[in-house]
């Protein structure tokens, strides 16, 4: 398997990135965008985070086939990072907590669900 190539970019392009779902940095590493499993196999999803994974502003979800946005505010920065990186504005949005949303890029939409359903059955 041959290296994924991670692009150094400025904020302007970071929307083109997540929307195309490319890995990418900003010039500052301050935001930046990977995949989380295999790109586009079963399970795995595309994120694109603001200052590290305790703050994801967009998830892309293979299985459930939409785009996740991260409806709290955090910062002035992030604000900015999230306004530079979002998705064409055609994209049908799913706007959660910063709590939902880093679960979903943790274990994805699928295994979110089979972690409650588990819970709730005592399993």
């Amino acid at each position: 398997m041959s290296a994924i190539r991670i692009d150094r970019i400025d904020n302007r392009s970071m929307s083109g990135y997540v929307e195309r779902r490319e890995p990418f940095r900003n010039s500052k590493s301050s935001a930046y965008g990977e995949w989380i499993g295999e790109p586009y196999e079963p399970g795995s999803r595309y994120v694109a985070y603001s200052y590290g994974a305790h703050f994801p502003m967009y998830i892309w979800d293979v299985d459930a086939i939409c785009w996740f946005g991260n409806k709290d505010k955090y910062s002035s920065t992030t604000s900015r990072h999230m306004s530079c990186a979002r998705p064409f504005s055609g994209a049908d949005m799913h706007e959660l907590s910063t709590e939902a949303m880093v679960l979903i890029a943790t274990s994805g939409v699928v295994g979110h669900i089979r972690e409650r359903f588990l819970e709730s059955v005592g399993g």
